[in-house]
């Protein structure tokens, strides 16, 4: 009985960390396309290209937020890195 009720509330941490872990990945990528088209180029003393693709995506991403993936991506994930060995 103990071993079912842990598993359990391992499950439900799980499901907590990965509608966490969904969150975390839509501000990662946001940061990711900063870096990469924004940040990179003034770093490189570059022009920095501002009616590119990118900028069109981030603006559609800040104007329409959506997560880019789903709840089981985000078990499976989850459980991969660091669930698996719990259970």
């Amino acid at each position: 009985m103990p071993l079912l009720l842990v598993g359990l509330l391992i499950a439900l941490f799980l499901s907590v960390e990965a509608r966490r872990y969904r969150f975390f990945d839509f501000w990662r990528i946001h940061a990711h396309i900063l870096e990469l088209h924004f940040f990179g180029p003034i770093l490189r003393g570059e022009q920095v290209q501002l009616g590119s693709e990118w900028s069109e995506t981030l603006y559609q991403d800040y104007l329409k937020p959506s997560l880019h993936i789903s709840f089981l991506d985000a078990v499976g994930r989850r459980l991969r890195r660091n669930y698996g060995w719990i259970f």
